[in-house]
């Protein structure tokens, strides 16, 4: 069984418009913070982020995307670009707990709001494939069964409820 690793990400100064939250410790002392983000990775080699670390920033644009999008795929983000919260200080957290829970290390993240120039900092397309010419061996590896390759190429899978693989 894979272990997830959590990351927390806490804004320490810069942007106020951020809601502000109150942590408790264990010894019933409180601080105000302001969680900006919060990831879990499985994978067996995750490490955490270092100090300089910029957290990215998505947006949903499809009029300004290169190609026609589907709707499930205007659904989504379209753009990303380095964002403005920058890691400052990192601590890590193995927590006491028996053999067999469910995650293996915290890692608290604070970062300090310091955006980049707007004209330096353009937002990038997300690459999205177009799966109206993906070919067999791809749609079988994403787990689609080949009775549903006609409609996930047409898109018209995406337009009724989940996959169901």
């Amino acid at each position: 069984m894979t272990k997830e690793k959590t990351y927390i990400f806490y804004g320490c100064s810069g942007d106020e418009s951020k809601d502000w939250s109150t942590l408790t410790g264990s010894d019933g002392s409180q601080s105000q913070h302001r969680l900006l983000s919060q990831h879990f990775d499985c994978s067996p080699n995750a490490e955490a982020p270092e100090e300089g670390y910029r957290l990215s920033e998505y947006k949903n644009d499809p009029s300004a995307y290169s190609r026609p999008l589907n709707k499930r795929e205007a659904a989504g983000s379209t753009h990303h670009r380095p964002g403005p919260w920058v890691v400052t200080r990192v601590e890590s957290y193995l927590p006491d707990l028996p053999v067999g829970t469910e995650y293996t290390e915290v890692v608290m993240c604070w970062c300090d709001y310091q955006p980049l120039l707007e004209a330096d900092n353009p937002w990038i397309e997300m690459i999205m494939p177009n799966l109206a010419d993906a070919p067999d061996e791809m749609l079988e590896l994403m787990g689609l069964k080949p009775e549903q390759y006609a409609a996930v190429r047409d898109g018209s899978l995406f337009e009724r409820e989940s996959v169901g693989v």
